[in-house]
């Protein structure tokens, strides 16, 4: 069991690992040393407050085993990111930068079920071989559609790569001949610089409401209007 976690945590490029394994289950080719008293309190402390269960071990015999180090991969020039309509596997990548920014309060939370359902409306910034961005179209009315769950990186902040998913976006709008786009944000400089223009959210049809119910923010809703006629 032991070599496992070896294995996995060297894979995961950590640098080390603690155990109250018995000295005579180390491999024999790391480095291994004793925790003293202050360390073995501080990491039992940590390892109590990241779970909800009471996590038993041998205090009085913790001990450090530093990991190989696999040696540097030649570097290679970074790909440029790449907006694109999603695919079914990108679902996973796009639930978890809906969900980063739901804990942020930024967006409504989704399911990953629900994602893979409406996988089609979906637009990713596709970077390094994983998701980085993801944008949504949502049909909800025979002439009006929601920009929903926009969002990228933070390392991508900056470089325009919000600029050309919403472009992205639009483009879909129009092969789809939706006459009008309506969003609900904060950042209302970025849309405005889209060509959005502000409108009361009272003018929107009410069916657009049914998601918002389900936001604690409802009721203090700041989230601006914005609608581009395209």
């Amino acid at each position: 069991f032991l070599q496992l976690q070896i294995d996995s945590a060297s894979r995961l490029g950590l640098k080390q690992i603690v155990t109250d394994s018995l000295p005579g289950d180390f491999p024999e080719d790391l480095p291994i040393r004793k925790l003293d008293a202050g360390e073995r309190k501080k990491i039992l402390q940590t390892m109590n407050e990241v779970t909800e269960f009471r996590i038993e071990v041998r205090p009085e015999q913790i001990y450090a085993i530093r990991l190989p180090q696999s040696p540097a991969a030649p570097t290679q020039p970074l790909q440029e990111p790449l907006v694109r309509d999603a695919v079914l596997q990108d679902a996973q990548g796009i639930w978890e930068i809906i969900n980063h920014y739901a804990l942020h309060g930024e967006m409504l939370p989704r399911s990953l079920p629900y994602i893979q359902r409406n996988i089609r409306n979906y637009s990713v910034v596709d970077w390094q071989g994983k998701v980085a961005g993801c944008a949504a179209l949502q049909v909800v009315w025979n002439d009006l559609a929601e920009v929903a769950s926009v969002g990228i990186l933070e390392e991508l902040h900056g470089r325009g790569i919000g600029r050309k998913l919403l472009d992205h976006v639009i483009q879909k709008a129009k092969r789809l001949k939706l006459p009008k786009l309506f969003a609900l944000t904060r950042q209302v400089a970025f849309f405005e610089r889209m060509g959005f223009r502000q409108i009361p959210k009272e003018t929107l049809p009410p069916k657009i409401w049914k998601d918002c119910m389900h936001c604690t923010k409802f009721m203090g809703c700041d989230e601006v209007a914005v609608v581009l006629e395209i």
